[in-house]
């Protein structure tokens, strides 16, 4: 069994996490070759799933389904299309952006993490369009 990755966001004295500015955003994506959106969009995912945990570091799973989760709720049958304009095509695609947001002190890691824990934790296409069509014909079966 692997360990699972657990990052947190780098914290100021009174252990809030810090404010970003956007502008790291554009570099991060001149550096590491998706768009700048991206980063934001994983790092708020990050947040989130801190947030959602309790606080404290958060598994490569925790983060990658906020990803999806967010992405879902924010571009609906869009979702795919948008990650992949912002060159994210997998799970090991966002473990490569929170690898950089480690890199550029953003958040932190423990000795333990390992950034391969992202690897195949879901298929794009089956979570961004079969999961989401699934989702929409419930919704939209009339009431009986």
């Amino acid at each position: 069994m692997s360990q699972q990755e657990n990052v947190q966001p780098q914290e100021n004295k009174e252990n809030e996490p810090e404010v970003v500015s956007p502008d790291i955003f554009f570099e991060m994506a001149d550096e590491y070759g998706y768009d700048h959106r991206a980063f934001a969009f994983v790092y708020q995912a990050l947040l989130d799933a801190i947030e959602a945990g309790g606080g404290g570091h958060v598994k490569a799973k925790m983060i990658a389904d906020k990803v999806r989760e967010n992405a879902l709720k924010n571009y609906g049958g869009l979702a795919l299309e948008v990650l992949r304009y912002w060159r994210v095509h997998t799970t090991s695609d966002i473990g490569r952006i929170v690898e950089a947001l480690v890199e550029k002190g953003l958040c932190l890691k423990s000795e333990e993490d390992r950034f391969e824990d992202f690897e195949n934790l879901y298929d794009f296409d089956t979570v961004f369009r079969k999961e989401y069509q699934i989702g929409q014909n419930r919704s939209a079966a009339p009431a009986r």
